[in-house]
């Protein structure tokens, strides 16, 4: 009896202490798995917006960026995309996301460049050369910290250092042609006639690169046109540069523009070519209605977008170079219309803008002051939209309005 009573107070004592301790290693080997779960949903996302970018969709990219943040707030992977898509987007916000990388990793090289080149982009030369100073003497003997401190030495209006520190780059990484290109480009800074040559002769080597020779052919051209090339030489490499599968839409432009100066008989051809291969495309369409205004002949951008769905002329940033092409020829009435109750998105205290333009030339002074304080809340809410506005309003010539934003 007694054996009895003692092997069921074992039971029950194994019974006791079990229990808890299945139910502790099971929260404990659950709760490990939901943390391995979340590692592996963030670098899944962080891997899906890296995808997204490099396809060129930004918001895809940028929602699944920040998702990783909000499951790892500390991922620095989600951070550099974030900065990224920032630094495309020439949002300053950029600064705080690489300076956050650093702070979480202080001994990459990479991340120390790379906060060094967005300072550089948004004009903080100060701050890059400081950051540049903190690289480790490992990181600066390498090629990519020599490029950035080029570029550093450009921005500070020095191109021998420039021109120095390319070499440099070159020198450590002799098959990276990139850095041949740049190094090519600060020859042509230099004052003596023999670097130049350099430069050129340079420049017409990459042109047999698969990889370099848009980046050297748009180079010749830039530098052709400063130094006035005989238009036949700029048109031959135009024609080249518009050619390449690599093209980007303003080569076919800049093309489009020397076939015009020369008054080259394949211009109008050409024209209508472009035409047709912009029709479908936002960014392209809104660039050469842009160059259109630029070049003086609005009523032919305005005639071309009349054959255009609707749905093409309100895709962003179409609505902008319509609007610029409206207030070009004057036609204030047909601009009240576009910009009245369109919707520009973020870009809001634009619309504004031009509508105030059109409401001004009509004589409504009630209306424009109703609109100018709308367009002034609107910006007000970001910094580089304030500078816009206030830029555009004072090319307008509109001094009092450019003074008040200040």
């Amino acid at each position: 009896m007694e054996k009895s009573v003692e092997r069921t107070q074992r039971t029950f004592i194994q019974l006791a202490l079990g229990i808890p301790c299945g139910i502790i290693l099971f929260v404990f080997i659950a709760w490990g798995g939901w943390q391995a779960y979340q590692r592996w949903e963030e670098r899944h996302l962080v891997r899906r917006a890296a995808a997204y970018l490099s396809g060129g969709d930004v918001k895809s990219a940028a929602l699944s960026a920040l998702r990783a943040l909000q499951l790892n707030s500390n991922s620095a992977r989600a951070m550099r995309i974030v900065a990224q898509i920032a630094e495309q987007t020439r949002d300053r916000a950029a600064l705080d996301w690489r300076q956050k990388v650093v702070e979480l990793e202080p001994h990459s090289t990479q991340d120390d460049l790379a906060l060094a080149d967005c300072a550089l982009q948004f004009g903080e030369i100060n701050a890059a050369g400081k950051t540049l100073a903190n690289v480790d003497d490992g990181g600066k003997q390498t090629a990519a910290f020599h490029a950035t401190v080029a570029r550093l030495a450009k921005a500070r209006q020095d191109p021998a250092e420039a021109k120095n520190e390319w070499g440099e780059a070159v020198r450590l990484a002799p098959n990276d042609e990139s850095y041949q290109v740049q190094f090519a480009l600060s020859c042509l800074e230099q004052a003596a006639a023999a670097e130049r040559e350099q430069g050129l002769a340079l420049l017409e080597r990459l042109r047999n690169s698969p990889t370099q020779r848009s980046a050297a052919t748009r180079s010749l051209i830039v530098d052709g046109v400063a130094h006035r090339q005989p238009g036949e030489e700029l048109r031959s490499l135009a024609r080249d540069l518009q050619s390449y599968p690599e093209a980007i839409f303003t080569d076919k432009l800049l093309y489009l523009g020397i076939l015009r100066q020369l008054y080259d008989p394949e211009y109008t051809t050409y024209l209508t070519k472009i035409e047709k291969e912009a029709a479908a495309k936002p960014d392209d369409l809104a660039a050469l209605l842009t160059w259109m205004n630029a070049n003086e002949i609005n009523i032919v951008a305005i005639d071309f977008a009349r054959s255009l769905p609707e749905d093409a002329l309100s895709a962003w940033p179409v609505p902008w170079a319509m609007a610029e092409a409206y207030a070009k020829v004057n036609d204030w009435s047909t601009l009240e219309r576009l910009t009245a109750n369109s919707n520009w998105h973020r870009f809001d205290f634009l619309r504004r803008a031009y509508l105030i333009r059109a409401l001004r030339a009509e004589n409504k002074p009630v209306a424009t002051e109703r609109e100018w304080a709308g367009a002034v809340k609107s910006a007000s809410a970001q910094s580089q939209s304030l500078l816009l506005l206030t830029r555009i309003v004072f090319e307008w010539g509109w001094k009092n309005k450019s003074v008040d934003l200040l």
